[in-house]
């Protein structure tokens, strides 16, 4: 007599319904990326738990302790982060892993990632989409289920949403309220003065 194959069930959580200290936790990237991100090694094209220390000696680090408690004003304004660094070192992207949980856990929020180019805008898109892919089932936040090019929404009720776009574009973000930013490769911008 042949075994039944017993299959795992995955137990997920309700995020609309789950408590504020748990999404709180869910929303910092400081603990959320480690336990939950995974990205493709470049060295053995598999996928490895995400680690802000592999390429980076501290910039990595520093960028997501920056998302994980952003420093203010004496008036309370938000203190904007400014990386000046080598090219290739991961900051763009992790910029976007940085806010991505942030995102995901805000109703209403609305980060604007603007890259100099579109092969670049496209890159960390792609780079975004693999780290939802990865990110665990049983705490992934729901997307909007439909197809969008250079967005990703999450359920209104639990999370924002996230655009990726390119600064070739003309008039880039004009007449759109975001609550966050990334810009990358500033210097690269057309028209950036």
């Amino acid at each position: 007599m042949a075994k039944k194959k017993e299959e795992a069930v995955v137990q997920t959580i309700d995020w609309v319904t789950a408590s504020p200290q748990i999404i709180d936790l869910m929303k910092d990237p400081a603990i959320s990326l480690p336990r939950y991100g995974y990205v493709v090694d470049q060295k053995t094209n598999g996928t490895i738990r995400y680690d802000p220390y592999r390429i980076t000696h501290n910039m990595q680090a520093t960028i997501i302790k920056f998302f994980s408690d952003s420093p203010q004003t004496q008036h309370n304004q938000d203190v904007w982060l400014n990386v000046l660094k080598y090219r290739q070192g991961g900051a763009s992207t992790t910029a976007v892993f940085s806010a991505f949980p942030e995102t995901a856990w805000s109703p209403g929020s609305d980060l604007v990632v603007i890259a100099d180019n579109k092969e670049r805008a496209k890159y960390l898109q792609h780079r975004l989409h693999q780290l939802y892919t990865f990110w665990p089932d049983e705490v992934k936040p729901a997307k909007v289920p439909q197809s969008e090019r250079n967005q990703m929404t999450f359920d209104p009720r639990v999370g924002g949403k996230i655009r990726v776009l390119s600064a070739e574009q003309g008039a880039v973000g004009i007449g759109q309220s975001p609550s966050a930013m990334v810009a990358s490769e500033i210097p690269f911008w057309p028209n950036a003065d």
